[in-house]
């Protein structure tokens, strides 16, 4: 098998390698000539040829099978795919086709094939051909094709990235997208996934009585989102009009027209920035609904997410960037707020609120022993190793930015985990008589000789 690699290599840099530069052009220039010669002889690209099987379904159907077996039920087959490997020895050669299901080898000899045997020898890695022959192994177990049968369907005019490296060069990958295709599995895969997870939730929110729509995507008022449009011009109507940058606006009409529940997958176009993970160009599926909130959708969401691991991959643990998950738990309901505070230690959770209201604080004092209790609860990895549900917060404790005073910080430290900021004397009378200036300041504080606070009532 080694040998078999290495000559494979070697014989096919002249007809199928990669070289750069000038080499690049030169093997360009040769396979021009090729199909110069072929339509000298009719046309080069025929479009008669039917094939009666895929390389995945002779694999799923024969792959199991004896040699012996499939000497005994002679099975004839007609493959067509591109040429992604040739090995020539003389008097027979190897190569092997690629299709949308798989490879196939196919196996080829002088005294069966003749000229079009000597045809096969000129033929470059990259061209689309079309074999039929019967099934057998071969010595080291392959099924293969013997193909008694050879036609080229279409000439391919550019060299294909070196089989042994591969192509690696992301920005290639990106703006060759076709040739990623070509010699990455990985990335047709990614393209099949992709079209699986779009169908299940399609089949799920139909499941839930929802209607799929579809929305303009040129709109006179950029609305339902905060970002930048790109701008085109209507010529019939002399106007100017913009890519959507959200269908919010649309569906919600649709809502008000009667159709209590609808989506849409598609297109958004967002003026914006640009990399390998955020394209102005992208699909987004959103839905509304009557008659629900926030909690409804995430139930729905949670299930949503388990039935498509079930559906991609049999299973609800899934690894991902060297992490494992295992989807089948309860999901933890969080708020940013806790979610922020509990992955960031370092924020302080005080300083960042604005002022709690009164009415708030009053209710804060009556739940304090509610409030130590949720300081001391479990955290979050031993509650979903529980099975259990991270407690929702009925009340959301207000602090304020620049930091609380001496007494405030009696009242919130059992309302929230980590230190206060206790801002000093001088700081915390000059706030108190800014907030005694403002309209409805009442309640605040004035300063008075000797630096001490009066209490307005």
């Amino acid at each position: 098998m080694a040998q078999g690699k290495a000559a494979g290599a070697a014989g096919g840099r002249g007809g199928n390698g990669s070289d750069d530069g000038g080499d690049e052009h030169k093997l360009i220039a040769e396979r021009r000539a090729k199909l110069a010669e072929l339509r000298r002889h009719g046309s080069p690209f025929p479009n008669d040829f039917r094939r009666d099987a895929l390389a995945g379904q002779l694999h799923d159907a024969f792959g199991e099978r004896s040699g012996e077996w499939l000497e005994a039920n002679p099975t004839r087959v007609k493959v067509g795919g591109r040429l992604m490997f040739k090995r020539l020895m003389g008097k027979a050669s190897f190569a092997k086709i690629a299709d949308r299901t798989g490879q196939i080898q196919l196996y080829l000899q002088q005294e069966t094939l003749g000229e079009a045997y000597d045809a096969f020898k000129g033929f470059d890695v990259g061209d689309t051909l079309a074999a039929g022959g019967v099934l057998f192994r071969t010595k080291t177990g392959e099924l293969s094709v013997r193909v008694e049968a050879l036609r080229l369907l279409v000439k391919s005019l550019r060299p294909l990235p070196d089989k042994w490296h591969g192509l690696a060069d992301t920005e290639t990958r990106y703006r060759r997208r076709y040739l990623d295709l070509i010699v990455n599995e990985a990335s047709r895969n990614v393209f099949r996934t992709r079209a699986r997870i779009v169908r299940y939730l399609r089949d799920f929110l139909d499941a839930l009585d929802f209607l799929e729509v579809e929305t303009p995507m040129m709109q006179p008022i950029p609305g339902g989102a905060t970002a930048r449009p790109f701008r085109t011009h209507h010529n019939a109507l002399d106007l100017d009009m913009y890519l959507r940058i959200a269908p919010e606006l649309y569906l919600k009409r649709l809502i008000v027209g009667g159709f209590e529940r609808v989506y849409e997958i598609n297109r958004n176009f967002r003026n914006e920035g640009l990399s390998t993970q955020h394209n102005p160009e992208f699909t987004m599926l959103e839905l509304y609904l009557a008659y629900a909130d926030y909690r409804e959708l995430m139930d729905w969401i949670e299930k949503a997410i388990q039935g498509l691991a079930d559906a991609l991959h049999g299973r609800q643990e899934i690894a991902y960037q060297g992490r494992s998950y295992d989807l089948s738990r309860p999901f933890a309901r969080v708020t940013v707020e806790q979610a922020v505070i509990e992955h960031c230690p370092g924020i302080d959770a005080v300083a960042a609120r604005p002022d709690l209201p009164a009415q708030a604080l009053r209710a804060a004092r009556r739940q304090g022993r509610a409030g130590r209790r949720s300081r001391e609860a479990p955290d979050r990895a031993v509650r979903e190793d529980r099975g259990e549900q991270a407690p929702r917060s009925d009340l959301c404790v207000r602090l304020p930015r620049g930091g609380v005073t001496a007494v405030a910080a009696e009242r919130y430290r059992p309302l929230h985990r980590g230190p206060l900021r206790v801002l000093p004397r001088r700081t915390r009378d000059r706030q108190r008589f800014l907030r005694a200036q403002r309209p409805g300041g009442a309640g605040g504080a004035l300063p008075r000789a000797g630096g001490a606070a009066v209490r307005r009532r």
